[in-house]
């Protein structure tokens, strides 16, 4: 079934949190650039975002990549993660994991920042519907 953003979250959180090497430097909504951020490790800015309507590919993702630099350069940092789930219906089956990961360069007015891309397919189909 399609997810919020909000369960996005909380899911993520919570699996993050399993790690106790993790879960003690990670942070809930800090600001940063005027905005609320969704994740930080380490002042690492993990910017998160759903799409229920349609099927991603990687290159959908680049529209989120301005909102995660911003908040990564006001963190004084110079990398950043943006994680994507696809929570649309699927009829048909899964990419290759690898095919949803991608390091972008994001040009700023001072430097460019680094952001880890992961697309996640979520809401797949049976594979017993596949055939």
């Amino acid at each position: 079934e399609p997810w919020p953003e909000s369960k996005f979250q909380d899911e993520l959180l919570a699996e993050l949190r399993r790690d106790p090497q993790i879960a003690g430097a990670l942070e809930v909504h800090p600001h940063a650039a005027g905005g609320i951020t969704d994740l930080s490790f380490r002042g690492i800015r993990i910017e998160l975002k759903v799409e229920s309507k349609k099927t991603l590919v990687l290159a959908d993702c680049d529209q989120y990549l301005p909102q995660t630099a911003s908040y990564v350069v006001a963190s004084g940092k110079r990398i950043g993660i943006l994680s994507v789930l696809d929570s649309s219906p699927k009829a048909q089956a899964p990419f290759a994991a690898e095919d949803g990961l991608a390091l972008s360069i994001v040009q700023t007015e001072k430097s460019p920042v680094c952001i880890f891309v992961l697309l996640i397919h979520g809401n797949l189909a049976l594979p017993s519907a596949l055939s």
